[in-house]
């Protein structure tokens, strides 16, 4: 498995980056609700909805369009940085518009963005 992972970190260390960051994240969401729980494992997201739930079901949402979008693309056989990067970019413009330009999705869309852009003039994306 290591030696499979090698070529994408180096030749494409931004795709590799991409899938450390969304695993980082997730690995410690899941340490947060299963062995610290926290009433709002979201609040990453900002404090503009004072609902936690609310903010559960919007983050959800983006998650859900995100993980679809990025199933569907691998079914078509669409190169994997292609998708990866499209359909991350994606998941932060949703986050942006249900959360606002601050904290956390303002950083994911910066770097969905710069992704976007390096991919776009390096070639390697569409």
């Amino acid at each position: 498995m290591a030696e499979n992972l090698l070529p994408i970190i180096r030749d494409q260390p931004l795709v590799a980056l991409i899938v450390l960051a969304v695993l980082a994240v997730h690995l410690r969401m899941q340490y947060q609700f299963w062995f610290r729980p926290e009433p709002n494992i979201f609040q990453k997201y900002g404090n503009r909805f004072t609902n936690p739930v609310e903010v559960a079901k919007r983050a959800y949402y983006a998650k859900a369009v995100w993980l679809i979008t990025f199933i569907f693309g691998v079914a078509l056989n669409i190169e994997f940085s292609t998708v990866l990067i499209s359909t991350f970019f994606l998941y932060a413009l949703i986050t942006v518009c249900l959360f606002g330009w601050k904290g956390y999705p303002l950083i994911q869309m910066i770097f969905a963005a710069v992704a976007a852009i390096v991919a776009v003039v390096g070639g390697g994306l569409f």
